[in-house]
């Protein structure tokens, strides 16, 4: 059984900025920062085929910004 502080130390972990990365969805969209310990606990987090399929289903538009227009 996990201890308070193990507990905490998982739900509010945040990465080491040398041994971690930022993630983002097939469009680029930024979706946090994750390292080993915690990739598969925050992509968990979100719908699986946002990091695969750049034309995912959205319940509102999603607008490409300026500068990454050659993306779409």
């Amino acid at each position: 059984m996990q201890t308070h502080d193990e507990i905490d130390n998982e739900y509010f972990h945040r990465c080491n900025p040398n041994e971690s990365e930022e993630l983002y969805d097939a469009r680029g969209i930024y979706c946090g920062r994750v390292c080993e310990k915690c990739r598969k606990r925050k992509m968990a987090a979100f719908r699986p085929e946002i990091f695969t399929d750049p034309y995912y289903e959205t319940s509102e538009p999603v607008e490409p910004d300026e500068e990454d227009n050659n993306l779409w």
